[in-house]
């Protein structure tokens, strides 16, 4: 999300006002993958993109 600062005070941002003048909201997403103890297997890679095989539930 882009932010800038506000009223010049140092150290305050505020949400940044996209050229529609609506302020834009942030989802925050707390959710922490549990780790997966069996074998992934790397499909394919590049620069722009990996591609995975994993099991079911991990």
């Amino acid at each position: 999300m882009r932010q800038h600062r506000a009223g010049g005070q140092n150290g305050v941002l505020s949400p940044a006002t996209p050229s529609s003048g609506r302020l834009m909201s942030t989802i925050i997403d707390t959710f922490v993958a549990p780790p997966c103890r069996e074998q992934i297997t790397l499909l394919y890679q590049d620069e722009h993109l990996v591609l995975i095989n994993k099991p079911a539930g991990c």
